[in-house]
């Protein structure tokens, strides 16, 4: 028992690592943390929608303080926005139409120069939009009651 949870442990703290290939046809390593914030929405997304803009939504004490950064190609940071409140940041990011999915770190420095990290997930989507089909008749019953009385007086 001792040994599993040891593993577990581990596994845990050993940061994983991602291999992408870039443009040029050179591999790309990118090391994933384990760390993560105490919210950030949404908590992953898709690659392959054809808007490539997203917003994240931040929760962390303090984070609004913090610069974030991404070195993850194909997603680069457009804009930051800072709430009212220093706990909330809001990020718009730019997926580009090639980024492969995968996982990422978004380093957050703060002024004091301390580093916080949370771990995103672009998605591969199962189905392209067009597979989808939306709401039609079939989808609909139509209930029919009849008259139970012969004269509606």
């Amino acid at each position: 028992m001792k040994k599993i949870v040891l593993v577990l442990l581990i596994t845990v703290f050993i940061s994983c690592t991602n291999e992408d290939k870039s443009s040029d046809g050179i591999k790309v390593e990118t090391t994933i943390s384990n760390s993560s914030l105490e919210r950030v929405e949404p908590p992953n997304w898709f690659i392959g929608f054809q808007d490539t803009s997203l917003q994240l939504l931040v929760k962390e004490e303090n984070i609004g303080n913090s610069k974030p950064s991404i070195s993850y190609a194909g997603v680069a940071i457009e804009k930051v926005h800072k709430a009212k409140s220093k706990n909330y940041l809001f990020i718009d990011l730019k997926i580009d139409e090639t980024t492969k999915a995968g996982k990422f770190d978004i380093t957050f420095i703060a002024n004091d120069g301390s580093k916080k990290t949370h771990t995103y997930e672009l998605k591969s989507r199962e189905k392209s939009a067009d597979a989808y089909v939306g709401f039609d008749s079939a989808d609909a019953i139509y209930l029919i009651t009849p008259d139970r009385f012969s004269n509606g007086d």
